[in-house]
């Protein structure tokens, strides 16, 4: 087995999501969803210019918001 190979099956990636997927997935409009993360309520990553998130971290904000 090649290191790479190794390493791959070893480190989990995270899955990423848009602000558009993310908007699609608490069926919400895309300003709200990325006021969300303007605010700091939904955790997000910065790869340059552009911002992702964590959908375990979305996962955990959907299951801790109480309405």
């Amino acid at each position: 087995m090649k290191k790479s190979e190794n390493f791959k099956s070893r480190t989990p990636h995270p899955t990423l999501l848009t602000g558009d997927e993310v908007a699609k997935i608490l069926k919400v409009s895309k300003s709200f969803a990325y006021l969300l993360m303007k605010k700091g309520e939904i955790p997000v990553v910065r790869i340059g210019r552009s911002v992702r998130v964590n959908l375990e971290a979305l996962n955990t904000f959907i299951e801790n918001k109480t309405f």
